[in-house]
């Protein structure tokens, strides 16, 4: 189905591109050029859809993308990568892919793939903001639905530290899609959260509510009500855990930083 195929190209494919740059010589990074360089190797790349230094190969169940290193302004890079650091980084850059979607969509005849590999960009770039701009910029897209499901599948696979902050702005959308897609994700996942959601939400919930939470606090949280909703025999058990780490991840921020060391 295309719909677990993009799950497969958001969960496979991007999650692989980390957000930290290759090793260049002598410290050189893409990321660090003119902007002008970064637009025109970024508008070359959408305008050629296929770029230069990349094959399509047709795999048993769909298109995949190979991809290879190309030299932009002297410097060799891997291009989905650096797509996904602008992307992460500028506001220009979503702005050029969400032009390049619609362009797309505009045409009379098009694979949906070729939709869903450029909001992917936007899905994989672990921005903050990644929700709000499915959710308002793409909104009447025939597959929203798929898009925001990828946005919070992807988001609770790599676990990066704005996604708990995106979590409870999902449950709380005022979009039913979002919330009806956000729902069950996170109620599955909540129910027994494990160690490493556990320290993400622990974080979450002292941002949140600016001290361990109370018992009243904890028992109208969105993320604690999905969860116990889903499953109310294991929810005091969860509950209790999650104060216990919520009062030392509290206490941790009162303890005066270390005193620099100097070299």
């Amino acid at each position: 189905m295309l719909y677990n195929y993009f799950q497969l190209l958001i969960l496979v494919g991007l999650c692989c591109c980390a957000l930290s740059p290759p090793a260049y010589p002598q410290g050189l990074r893409f990321i660090d050029k003119s902007e002008s360089v970064q637009k025109e190797f970024l508008s070359k790349y959408l305008a050629a859809e296929a770029p230069e230094g990349y094959s399509i190969v047709n795999g048993a169940n769909a298109p995949e993308i190979v991809p290879n290193t190309i030299v932009v302004d002297g410097l060799a890079i891997e291009p989905d990568m650096e797509v996904l650091r602008l992307v992460n980084r500028n506001d220009w850059a979503v702005e050029m892919i969400l032009r390049k979607i619609k362009e797309i969509r505009s045409r009379p005849k098009h694979e949906y793939y070729d939709v869903f590999r450029f909001v992917s960009f936007i899905v994989g770039s672990k921005r903050p903001d990644t929700l709000e701009i499915i959710s308002t910029r793409l909104k009447d897209d025939p597959k929203f639905r798929d898009m925001v499901s990828s946005v919070l599948t992807h988001s609770t696979s790599s676990r990066y530290p704005e996604a708990p902050q995106m979590w409870y702005r999902a449950l709380e959308s005022n979009n039913p899609v979002v919330v009806s897609e956000a729902l069950p994700l996170l109620a599955e996942i909540f129910e027994e959260p494990p160690h490493d959601f556990r320290r993400l939400w622990a974080i979450a919930l002292v941002d949140r509510y600016g001290h361990s939470p109370t018992a009243l606090e904890m028992a109208t949280d969105p993320i604690f009500k999905a969860a116990h909703e889903r499953n109310p025999a294991k929810a005091a058990q969860t509950r209790s855990m999650m104060l216990g780490l919520t009062e030392r991840e509290y206490l941790r921020r009162q303890l005066p930083a270390p005193p620099v060391v100097k070299q």
